[in-house]
């Protein structure tokens, strides 16, 4: 499912995702919140804590775009290890 800039950043979010997953029948590792590079490299605690929270809720991340702006492979060590 394809994430904008404005919706992650809403302080909502997580909990949005969280009533969502309450759904019968949705299992949290079968959803993927696809996000593009921009809005997760930037070097937010905002970010990095919505990031955890999805992550204790068990949903999975994809980076969308990844490389077509400055980002390198080494910039993935700052994200939690299982997105």
């Amino acid at each position: 499912m394809n994430v904008s800039a404005r919706q992650f950043r809403d302080a909502g979010f997580v909990d949005q995702v969280g009533e969502a997953l309450r759904t019968p029948g949705l299992a949290p590792g079968s959803l993927r919140l696809e996000l593009t590079e921009t809005v997760l490299l930037r070097r937010d605690t905002q970010i990095q804590a919505v990031l955890h929270a999805l992550k204790d809720l068990g949903v999975h991340i994809a980076v969308d775009d990844f490389g077509t702006g400055f980002s390198s492979l080494r910039s993935l060590r700052d994200f939690p290890s299982t997105y």
